[in-house]
């Protein structure tokens, strides 16, 4: 890509510095821009870049959508937590307490997995590459 030599003494000029790329459609420009303070010069390439897109990721919610509070009340009279005194073990008698009230729970706030999409790259905007 590099064209131009990238380091000029008195007596000689060479390419020293390369740029290897295997997708040329990729690299809008490359130039070599002169340095005076050194005999080194500098290459400059510009690439044709796309932003990432964002990566979506799922978060687990309960639906109130169609939630009654009264419908809910009257259920949660009807649910036998009684039950959970039947057990003599104290982890026991909090885990069937846990699916009963889950079993109702369920019924009127399902639980739901929705789709939120990440926050953009806040590096790709002040650059000007966002493409959005």
């Amino acid at each position: 890509m590099v064209k131009l030599p990238t380091r000029e003494t008195e007596t000689s000029k060479t390419i020293i510095d390369v740029i290897l790329t295997t997708n040329e459609s990729a690299i809008i420009s490359c130039d070599v821009k002169l340095c005076t303070i050194i005999d080194y010069n500098l290459v400059h390439v510009a690439m044709k870049l796309k932003t990432p897109r964002p990566r979506c990721s799922y978060v687990t919610i309960r639906s109130y959508k169609h939630y009654d509070t009264n419908k809910f009340l009257k259920d949660l009279e009807n649910v036998p937590f009684h039950m959970a005194e039947f057990f003599d073990d104290f982890e026991d008698r909090v885990y069937t307490f846990n699916c009963l009230l889950l079993d109702i729970l369920n019924d009127h706030a399902p639980i739901k997995q929705i789709k939120i999409k990440s926050k953009p790259n806040p590096l790709m905007s002040p650059l000007g590459l966002n493409s959005s």
